[in-house]
């Protein structure tokens, strides 16, 4: 039986809008003015997706960092619905995923999966 390749077509998409004179500090102050990076993904989406990066150990956690890694997270990126993201919804999404989020988040992993193996097809 051949195996099933499952193809998704997500709109993921992440845009930066560059401000004079803030990317190109090589510090930046806790009051820069930075525009947020806007991911094509739901808070739900991408409290998961970070939970398990962090969970797998590409982003550097302990129990004690992660309410600060979700605020900083939360003060640089938006998503398509919110604009600015609650750190009481985004923490509640972080530790408790739908299984419906999760089953998007699968799609986005198969369509990153699918773009890689296109990538390395050239």
């Amino acid at each position: 039986m051949e195996e099933e390749k499952k193809v998704v077509d997500l709109n993921i998409n992440i845009n930066v809008t560059q401000q004079e004179g803030c990317w190109g500090k090589k510090e930046l102050s806790d009051n820069h003015d930075c525009p947020k990076i806007k991911v094509g993904m739901s808070v739900a989406q991408l409290a998961y997706f970070l939970k398990m990066l962090a969970d797998l150990g590409y982003i550097k956690t302990t129990k004690n960092t992660v309410s600060d890694s979700i605020r900083c997270i939360i003060k640089n990126i938006s998503t398509p619905k919110a604009e600015e993201i609650s750190f009481v919804s985004f923490k509640t999404k972080y530790y408790n995923p739908e299984l419906s989020t999760k089953q998007s988040v699968r799609d986005v992993v198969i369509k990153l999966m699918n773009y890689l193996r296109k990538e390395l097809n050239q």
